[in-house]
């Protein structure tokens, strides 16, 4: 995560910078690890914005997030726990400010990973837990700003699960 989080800030992209890493062993607790970021002031996680604030619901400018997504994808990182909840944002809903965060799952591969099966999943993560907040018919908004053809937003439309 701390690789992770400092390859982003080497692509300028905004996330939490990391400070340090350590992990020991706590006896009867076990082992645990720690990773200190530098604190964010002015700003919600996605989930907790979208939950609260029906106006940003209607107008929150999500393109933007899933441009990033793209971005990270070619750099060759695999976010795995790309949720509304693992981003930050800071300023309005129509010009937010996305930080992401939270990424113990991630993994550094040496090239692209735009068209995999990795960056699929990626991708049906962060849809499918905006799916809670927003309607359907906002995902094809968001699609084209990673980069996919129109053939390949169909396939993904399809593979989501709206209730």
């Amino acid at each position: 995560e701390f690789e992770a989080l400092r390859k982003l800030e080497l692509l300028g992209e905004r996330c939490t910078k990391p400070l340090f890493w350590g992990c020991g062993n706590f006896g009867s607790h076990g082992r645990g690890e720690l990773l200190a970021t530098e604190w964010q002031s002015d700003c919600r996680p996605l989930d907790e914005l979208l939950a609260t604030d029906a106006g940003a619901r209607r107008t929150i400018d999500l393109p933007p997030l899933w441009a990033t997504a793209g971005r990270l994808h070619d750099a060759g990182l695999y976010h795995g726990t790309f949720l509304a909840r693992n981003i930050l944002v800071r300023g309005g809903a129509d010009a937010p400010d996305f930080i992401l965060l939270d990424m113990p799952r991630c993994h550094v591969f040496p090239h692209g990973i735009r068209g995999t099966r990795m960056a699929r999943y990626d991708l049906l993560f962060m849809a499918n837990t905006l799916r809670r907040f927003l309607p359907e018919v906002d995902v094809p908004r968001w699609l084209p700003a990673y980069g996919m053809s129109a053939d390949q937003q169909s396939r993904f439309a399809a593979d989501l699960r709206f209730d």
